[in-house]
């Protein structure tokens, strides 16, 4: 299970000449620290291919895709491609944060009609997806001017087309991640690294849904290399560049899910970074995290446009 890290190499190394130097000087270290990369690249590449065919022999997988030892009912529900939550009629309203802002989100499926409304203090869109056999139609809508413009096809199946279109981007749908509870450790030419996750499921209500909550936590331990402190005064700069990895050193993540278990949609999602200096708070801003005030599979189709019908089609 092991990892190269040769493109944060070239990103330390980036950093660091930019404040080291600029012009002719700097292509020539540049130049001189991508040939050190590539001795020690090259050096390592035999290893590098032996470990991945052992891989291969033993059914092994790459560092990352962890085998998960069970998968709990929540979770089964969650994952069910064939009868999905979201392919019933339902109702959910729920607000999110995702890419560093907050929005307001309704989702409502009403037959061959999937309603899809979000809104914050910059603005609002409406949509309006027909579900017909063949071709989706997207339109974007105007409830309150009574207009409607076509904006796309698709001909993806549903399960995709959701998980695509709105419940990826808001974090209300589950996907499976495998699981290693064991130790992995690497000490490479590179970067030293040591990475332990641990998982925790246990049974639990969150905002009147009862939820099935799984604790993810990853602690990543990464300490310089031979090669990257050779690179280091090759440079010039090894005391701004060991200034980087000791704020890289621990990185500890938090996930947590809930899932409500009588349906598998995931209900909320917190996520949280430890380490890692500034890295940390962008991190928490891209990750979706919804908490969901709604949901019902009895929605009252009043309460979306359930057709183009009264709508004037516009360019």
């Amino acid at each position: 299970m092991k990892r190269k890290y040769y493109t944060l190499l070239i990103c330390l190394a980036g950093i660091a000449l930019l404040t080291a130097c600029d012009g002719e000087k700097m292509k020539r270290k540049f130049h001189a620290a991508a040939k050190v990369v590539a001795e020690h690249k090259n050096s390592a590449g035999s290893g590098k291919e032996d470990g991945e065919e052992a891989e291969k022999q033993e059914g092994g997988t790459k560092s990352g895709a962890f085998v998960d030892p069970s998968i709990t009912p929540a979770q089964n529900k969650a994952l069910d491609r064939e009868n999905p939550w979201f392919a019933r009629d339902f109702r959910m309203e729920l607000t999110a944060q995702t890419m560093g802002g907050k929005v307001n989100v309704e989702i409502q499926k009403s037959g061959k009609v999937l309603y899809y409304h979000f809104w914050n203090n910059s603005g609002n869109a409406e949509m309006l997806i027909l579900l017909d056999e063949g071709e989706y139609k997207l339109y974007q809508i105007s409830t309150k001017n009574k207009v409607a413009q076509l904006t796309g096809t698709s001909d993806l199946d549903y399960y995709t087309f959701f998980c695509n279109r709105i419940g990826g981007a808001y974090g209300i749908v589950h996907t499976a991640r495998k699981e290693d509870n064991k130790k992995a450790k690497q000490d490479d030419t590179i970067i030293r690294t040591e990475t332990q996750e641990s998982v925790n499921v246990e049974d639990e209500r969150w905002g009147g849904f009862d939820c099935e909550k799984i604790t993810r936590v990853t602690e990543t331990e990464s300490d310089l290399g031979v090669g990257m402190k050779a690179l280091g005064g090759l440079l010039g700069n090894k005391g701004d560049m060991d200034g980087v990895m000791k704020d890289m050193k621990k990185i500890k993540q938090t996930y947590i899910t809930w899932i409500d278990k009588a349906s598998g949609a995931v209900v909320h999602r917190y996520y949280k970074m430890d380490g890692g200096t500034g890295m940390g708070t962008f991190a928490e801003q891209m990750q979706p995290q919804p908490s969901v005030a709604l949901l019902t599979f009895s929605p009252d189709p009043s309460l979306i446009p359930t057709s183009l019908e009264g709508y004037k089609l516009v360019q």
